[in-house]
């Protein structure tokens, strides 16, 4: 889905190709895609022959403007989140998993001279911008519990059924499984489940404050208070 042209597209290209694209057609987006890329097989030099063309590609120009990147998120949030004041979604969400990878993706664009910066994986990534100032240590902090928790919830998801909606509801059984796969226990005369509620709408409002701090505020409101 992210090689040129979309599914449109061929399966595979040369490297030459790929680098005319992003030259001429590509959206900022996809060249903020492959901050994530790997090279899972070949030779030595080939393996680093890639990647250096593909960080040449994401990081030797500027990042795409603060707005854009807002813009995009929104986009996502609205057409994939689909989120109601009793259905949250731990990717596409509020203040959810990419939020962080966004921000994450564009701090290292924006730094991304200094090659220690230059890693795919996003808990990694916001150690490292930390560690060089760029990302103050309360907001790493914030940052990495939330992705921690968000992902939990993703693979207790998948673990419980791999097919069923991504979609967390407020409340039911489904959402006290969550909370216990978590290891959240009751308290303060309230359900485990209510305790993971809590716990979810706290990092989501934590990690959309970052990101509206960095990249620029956003339209839409948490689903729990619409």
């Amino acid at each position: 889905r992210l090689r040129p042209s979309g599914s449109q597209g061929l399966l595979v290209v040369s490297l030459d190709s790929l680098e005319r694209y992003h030259r001429a057609r590509a959206e900022a987006w996809e060249r903020q895609a492959l901050v994530r890329a790997r090279v899972l097989s070949g030779e030595p030099s080939t393996r680093e022959h890639i990647l250096r063309s593909v960080h040449a590609i994401a990081y030797a120009q500027p990042p795409p403007p603060r707005e854009a990147i807002a813009s995009m998120r929104q986009r996502i949030e609205e057409e994939l989140g689909q989120e109601r004041r009793d259905r949250y979604h731990p990717k596409f969400g509020y203040g959810a998993l990419v939020d962080i990878e966004f921000l994450t993706q564009w701090l290292q664009m924006a730094f991304g001279s200094d090659p220690g910066l230059r890693i795919p994986h996003t808990l990694r990534a916001l150690e490292a911008l930390c560690e060089r100032a760029h990302l103050d240590l309360d907001d790493f902090e914030v940052l990495r519990d939330a992705y921690r928790f968000f992902r939990a919830v993703e693979q207790g998801i998948h673990l419980a059924d791999e097919g069923q909606d991504p979609r967390v509801l407020t409340a039911g059984r489904r959402t006290e499984r969550l909370a216990r796969s978590l290891k959240l226990a009751a308290r303060g005369g309230r359900e485990a489940g209510e305790v993971f509620i809590d716990q979810w709408q706290r990092h989501a409002r934590g990690v959309r404050r970052i990101f509206e701090a960095y990249l620029g505020p956003m339209e839409r409101k948490a689903p729990w208070s619409e």
